[in-house]
């Protein structure tokens, strides 16, 4: 397995597959071991839509004896999410002296985020 070297026959007609290591560049080829780890990932257009967009990528697959196997399709969708940024919902402040020092509670200081409504 760790020697099967997968390469991209037909990439993305908008974004790039990319390495981890350097997510800046597009990369043609990558091995099962990049896989693996997962070190391999889609860097989609940097533009903003209102709606999900779906690519395709082609892959063929190398082994050790430069035999390659049946082209494989892979689809990717990418969804929409909210991305506002966290916003301060409650702000009573907080009095100190020099020197003081003061735990930050939630009853004092709370902050609302849409992207994570855990937070």
């Amino acid at each position: 397995k760790a020697r099967l070297v997968f390469n991209i026959t037909k990439p993305p007609s908008q974004g790039f597959i990319t390495h981890l290591y350097d997510h800046t560049k597009s990369i043609t080829s990558f091995t099962w071991t990049d896989l693996n780890e997962l070190l391999i990932a889609f860097q989609p257009p940097n533009c903003s839509h209102t709606e999900r967009r779906n690519y395709e990528v082609e892959f063929e697959v190398h082994d050790l004896y430069f035999r390659n196997s049946a082209p494989i399709m892979v689809h990717i969708s990418v969804r929409t999410a909210d991305t506002n940024a966290p916003r301060i919902s409650w702000n009573m402040g907080l009095d100190l002296l020099e020197g003081q020092s003061r735990p930050i509670t939630w009853e004092q200081f709370q902050v609302v985020d849409n992207d994570d409504l855990s937070a």
